[in-house]
């Protein structure tokens, strides 16, 4: 059943729940976690760390400290942590230092200041942890593990550092090491290198400890065209962030599904929420219609989960977290526009969303409409076609 971008008529096809399955982060982690016994005291999360805690937003880990841990400043921006989720294993630590490079996603990282975990852009399911090895007799390795919240060796507390720079941070582990005691990103002697490993040492706060929060500002955009069209029109008022119903999503990796919230035909009864969910596919796009249709909600399914940034108005897929739900123009339709994913752009109106509360007793439900006015159709948001949910069916903007 495809789903269509439709006329915001706010009618019953337009209905579409927020919903977070519980277990939709960690259906694939190991039944038990290994947790440590001892946790730090207090996170010191300082209040520039809400600038991060929104979807899609990624920043690189630059060595900030000296070349040597009594030598000169290294610049800032030069050198950057990378780790590699297809090649984990070493047998010391699977983070490592390169020359920064800002289109790497393997040196792009999410944090959430709510559940502490540090996520790869390389494969946002996994988060950054320490293990216990015998390759360093004072540290322990860095690797990549399926996201738990409840693994506090997996959460980190960035303190800062007494740095001009302010996005300068020591990254503690909220977990204790066996072996160090608190633990900390350190750079191995403070060297820097292609290849140099990054160790959880002992969070003492030296040169080695210096990391820099860097925002590459075309990280996200250096693959798009030099000129993307937008839609001329723009909304007046988008009502989901006055009202903050979206916020709680507002952080990296916190996934949720679009579940129909409608009923069986336009004016019959009303579907069970969580029976369907919005589905797309970023591997086989370029449909004849839209390519969001509707499935039989799957918890453990990518294709079925998105994210929302209140501040950029952008929905990213699970699936490819670089790509965003926009609608266009398209003959398949005589009344809707198509659905589909393009790179995320937050200056393209037509991949942004209005959150507008729906009148239901379910609080998460919503109606989807584009930031963007329709030149034909006017204020149009996420419909699906004739309020008969079934597999496949399209997904429209309306």
């Amino acid at each position: 059943l495809r789903i269509w971008a439709c006329s915001a008529n706010g009618d019953l096809a337009s209905r579409w729940q927020m919903r977070r399955p519980q277990r939709l982060d960690t259906t694939t982690a190991p039944a038990q976690v290994p947790t440590s016994t001892s946790t730090s005291d207090q996170c010191a999360l300082p209040r520039v760390m809400s600038s991060v805690d929104s979807s899609g937003q990624y920043f690189q880990l630059s060595y900030s400290g000296t070349q040597g841990c009594d030598g000169n400043a290294v610049p800032a921006g030069t050198w950057c942590a990378s780790i590699d989720p297809s090649v984990l294993g070493h047998a010391s630590s699977d983070l490592v230092l390169r020359k920064c490079n800002a289109a790497d996603v393997r040196q792009s990282f999410s944090f959430d200041s709510t559940t502490k975990l540090i996520a790869s852009r390389a494969d946002p399911q996994k988060c950054l942890t320490f293990h216990h090895t015998t390759a360093h007799s004072q540290c322990e390795p860095y690797t990549l593990v399926f996201c738990n919240q409840g693994d506090v060796k997996q959460q980190f507390c960035p303190n800062k550092m007494e740095d001009a720079d302010d996005q300068v941070f020591q990254w503690k582990s909220v977990a204790h090491s066996s072996e160090a005691g608190e633990v900390s990103i350190d750079l191995n002697s403070c060297f820097p290198k292609d290849g140099q490993q990054i160790w959880a040492c002992t969070a003492n706060g030296n040169q080695a400890k210096r990391w820099q929060m860097r925002w590459p500002h075309y990280q996200i955009s250096s693959t798009l065209p030099t000129q993307m069209p937008t839609p001329k029109s723009m909304r007046d008022q988008c009502a989901s962030t006055s009202r903050g119903e979206a916020t709680y999503v507002n952080s990296a990796g916190q996934y949720f599904q679009l579940s129909y919230s409608g009923t069986q035909g336009c004016d019959g009864s009303e579907v069970p929420v969580g029976s369907w969910c919005a589905s797309i596919d970023p591997s086989v796009l370029g449909h004849a219609s839209s390519d969001l249709v509707l499935r039989k909600c799957n918890a453990t399914d990518s294709r079925q989960s998105f994210s929302f940034d209140s501040t950029t108005k952008l929905m990213a897929t699970k699936a490819d977290p670089t790509k965003c739900l926009a609608f266009h123009r398209s003959t398949a339709h005589s009344g809707c526009k198509s659905y589909t994913l393009v790179l995320c752009n937050s200056a393209d109106a037509g991949q942004q969303f209005c959150l507008n509360k729906m009148e239901a007793v379910e609080g998460q439900v919503f109606r989807w409409e584009s930031a963007a006015l329709d030149s034909e159709d006017g204020e149009i948001s996420i419909d699906v076609e004739s309020c008969s949910p079934e597999d496949g069916l399209r997904i429209w903007a309306r």
